[in-house]
């Protein structure tokens, strides 16, 4: 609280900003909850909201398939923004300043292997951008298949990602042009409610 030359007490700008990202924060689970829930039951795969929280992502929601064979997450789990395909199309739209502190910080550790070194990564986030989406095989370890798609807001601002995850034994390349699709289709909706553009999506 800030006491104002009348005395009178009213919310500091620290508790103003706090108000405003839960109300955001709650404006995007409501927008995400019934989509989410479709595309569960589209794909009977693996699907999670994932939020950046300074230099790392926190898992917001997630929806668990029923298969036997399935990988394992849960709500408030966290990660560096320089492993997994979630983590690096958050990194692809954070602030330079953020980008700068992961690849400082975290080149060494990058998966997969193949783009630890800082032209790599500018690759990676600039094909991102790009592409709107990003598709990882085997890159965590060789049984995981990811495909993430980002949420924007009504100011075009990248809140959120939406993210599908499974064993690649189940996701044959054929089948991946479908779940791809699925994904954007459904970030999409998701942005749609909360006022951010639609992109088209990828052939």
């Amino acid at each position: 609280m800030v006491k104002d030359k009348h005395s009178c007490f009213r919310l500091g700008p620290r508790l103003l900003y706090l108000g405003q990202q839960a109300e955001a924060s709650d404006a995007l689970m409501d927008a995400s909850r019934p989509i989410l829930d479709e595309l569960l039951d589209a794909t009977q795969e693996n699907v999670y909201l994932i939020v950046r929280d300074g230099a790392e992502m926190l898992c917001l929601a997630t929806r668990m398939s029923t298969q036997p064979v399935r990988l394992a997450a849960e709500v408030g789990s966290k990660g560096g923004l320089h492993s997994g395909g979630a983590a690096k199309m958050l990194l692809a739209y954070s602030p330079p300043e953020v980008i700068e502190q992961v690849i400082e910080n975290n080149l060494q550790d990058f998966v997969p292997p193949s783009i630890r070194n800082r032209e790599a990564v500018e690759e990676v986030i600039a094909k991102i951008r790009s592409d709107g989406y990003y598709e990882g095989v085997g890159e965590i370890n060789d049984e995981t298949y990811t495909m993430s798609a980002p949420i924007r807001d009504g100011q075009q601002t990248v809140i959120a990602v939406l993210a599908l995850a499974a064993p690649t034994s189940r996701i044959p390349v054929a089948r991946r042009p479908g779940l791809r699709r699925l994904v954007l289709e459904s970030a999409n909706r998701i942005s749609d409610l909360l006022g951010g553009r639609q992109r088209a999506f990828p052939n």
